[in-house]
């Protein structure tokens, strides 16, 4: 096995190498959020501003796609390095998780990571919005990986790569996240981001076969580090928690308490709500 590989996934690049690589420390956080998610948004941002080192953070990036105008004061109020990116997309949310609205959420957020990342030139961190910092995450970012991506196994389910965390550094990644933008209209599953991000990487890249002349290069983060979705599975390495909906419904409510509590980390997340 190369050394460059994960054990026990041959040709499968390992996470952790080139490990010294990041030549500018500063980069960025991307997230889109609309009224509906502004409970998760919450947590997010406080969560973010509690856990994360801003030093070497240039801009928090929040794509409004549908957020009222009290909640766009909210976040610009809660830091200067907030900044709010009108996307001319503006969704409730009606149909709930896996509706029509909620598609077109996702389906477009790697057309705006790669609007802001055209502009802005350096790494940006883009996580879900239903997400909850309980570390700071910059020791992750790796710029000598085009893009890195949450890796929850080739017999995952559902899909191998999760397109709810993503590291963009380089315009080389940025010409790959045009890909994955492409072939989620490939994908006939409700749920199309992780699908086509797991299709690109197999179809563009050398994960299944490890070749240094491959023109994207592809870092993985391990799944629980990045997207943890239970207090039990949580590891002293883990920056990130995920509350995954488990499904689809049009209860925004039960979406986003339920997806909390479910969690086991609703004690933390909860001085996050109330601030």
């Amino acid at each position: 096995m190369n050394n460059n590989q994960i054990p026990g996934f041959p040709g499968v690049s390992n996470p952790w190498f080139p490990k010294d690589r990041h030549v500018n420390k500063n980069y960025s956080f991307f997230t889109s959020l609309n009224s509906a998610y502004f409970t998760f948004g919450k947590v997010w941002i406080n969560s973010l501003l509690d856990n994360v080192n801003l030093t070497n953070v240039d801009y928090i990036f929040i794509a409004n796609t549908g957020l009222q105008e009290e909640h766009i004061k909210y976040f610009q109020n809660k830091n200067k390095k907030v900044v709010i990116v009108d996307t001319g997309i503006s969704t409730s949310l009606k149909g709930g998780i896996h509706g029509k609205e909620w598609l077109d959420v996702v389906c477009n957020k790697t057309k705006l990571l790669n609007h802001i990342f055209n502009e802005y030139k350096n790494s940006i961190m883009m996580t879900d919005a239903d997400c909850m910092f309980i570390k700071d995450p910059s020791h992750l970012i790796d710029n000598g990986w085009d893009l890195q991506a949450c890796f929850r196994g080739w017999e995952h389910q559902h899909a191998s790569f999760l397109g709810s965390f993503i590291i963009l550094n380089t315009i080389n990644g940025s010409e790959f996240v045009d890909l994955w933008h492409s072939e989620q209209e490939t994908i006939k599953t409700p749920n199309k981001e992780s699908p086509a991000l797991t299709k690109s990487v197999i179809k563009y890249t050398s994960a299944l076969y490890f070749d240094t002349a491959s023109k994207f290069k592809i870092g993985i983060i391990n799944d629980n580090i990045v997207n943890c979705n239970f207090l039990e599975e949580q590891l002293n390495e883990t920056v990130l928690v995920h509350f995954k909906s488990g499904g689809s419904t049009k209860n925004m409510n039960d979406r986003i308490l339920g997806g909390i509590q479910k969690s086991g980390f609703y004690e933390i997340a909860k001085k996050y709500l109330n601030d």
